[in-house]
């Protein structure tokens, strides 16, 4: 099986396509705009949300009780500040808070829609996203899964990344809108109705995080996905090793457990993802995490 190094290697080259794959040719846009195409093996997001703390690193999220129902919901937020991994990035987000299962849920209905031209009406049946989204297809699953999606939808993102340019911050690109542009369920056929925003493709034109998606479902845990994805947005080649202080990691992952708790749980998923071979090393230094990606 390809590595993800080499796949990615492939789309760089543009060389023979993979099994089942059609040459890459850039398309003729008629009818909109669609998404800058990345293989199928993979998924991807935007680096400054990856190294964000967007989708929270935990199942216990705050939570408030519901004025009319007086049931127990997801905590929502107005203009909340998102903590990132670089003064360069700004998120401010309204909604309900978000964790790891709607990343997941998220990266679904992307991978599922990307070939649509944005802001068009993907269907799809509740079995085939759960079968995509590698998500059981049992009752209780799936209608956490519609509950995500519709998370999703009522979600408001505004995303600025800048750089520098003579000491002033130049705005490089921007996001600022629901995180799925569309979710309905069709009342005739009760098939699901998606849809991403055209917004999108300004954030898919480069610094996007690739993992591969099949690897990634085989990986157990939270922070170990998490980490996947870290891992993936940082080149941090052999003679290079990336280096993350555990302050930074807390912040981004939204984990409260203190340091020592942290560490311990970091290196159990680093030898996770050393076993898959996403990543060359990883050390869990007394102040830090280090680490180099597989290359090949």
């Amino acid at each position: 099986m390809d590595s993800l190094h080499d796949i990615i290697q492939r789309f760089k080259n543009k060389g023979t396509p993979l099994e089942g794959e059609k040459e890459f040719t850039t398309p003729v846009v008629e009818k909109g705009i669609k998404l800058k195409y990345w293989p199928n093996e993979v998924a991807c997001l935007p680096n400054e949300w990856v190294r964000s703390g967007l989708f929270a690193v935990t199942n216990k999220l705050p939570m408030r009780i519901h004025p009319l129902t007086g049931e127990k919901e997801r905590l929502y937020v107005v203009k909340k500040d998102i903590p990132t991994f670089s003064e360069n990035v700004k998120l401010t987000y309204t909604g309900f808070e978000l964790n790891q299962f709607d990343q997941k849920v998220y990266l679904t209905a992307i991978r599922e829609a990307k070939t649509q031209y944005l802001e068009c009406i993907v269907q799809m049946t509740a079995n085939e996203f759960c079968e995509a989204g590698h998500f059981s297809t049992g009752g209780a699953t799936t209608k956490a899964v519609k509950q995500s999606l519709e998370r999703l939808f009522q979600s408001n993102l505004k995303s600025e990344l800048f750089k520098d340019v003579s000491g002033q911050k130049s705005l490089v690109r921007e996001y600022h809108d629901h995180l799925i542009n569309h979710y309905s369920v069709d009342k005739n056929t009760g098939r699901w109705n998606i849809a991403l925003s055209a917004r999108l493709a300004a954030m898919y034109q480069f610094q996007t995080s690739w993992i591969d998606w099949a690897t990634w479902h085989q990986v157990k845990g939270d922070i170990a996905k998490a980490m996947m994805l870290q891992v993936c947005s940082h080149e941090a080649p052999p003679n290079k090793p990336q280096k993350i202080q555990y302050p930074m990691l807390k912040n981004i992952l939204r984990i409260d457990s203190p340091i020592r708790r942290l560490r311990f749980r970091l290196k159990k998923s680093g030898d996770e993802l050393l076993e898959k071979g996403v990543v060359q090393t990883w050390e869990c230094k007394p102040d830090y995490l280090t680490f180099t990606r597989r290359q090949n």
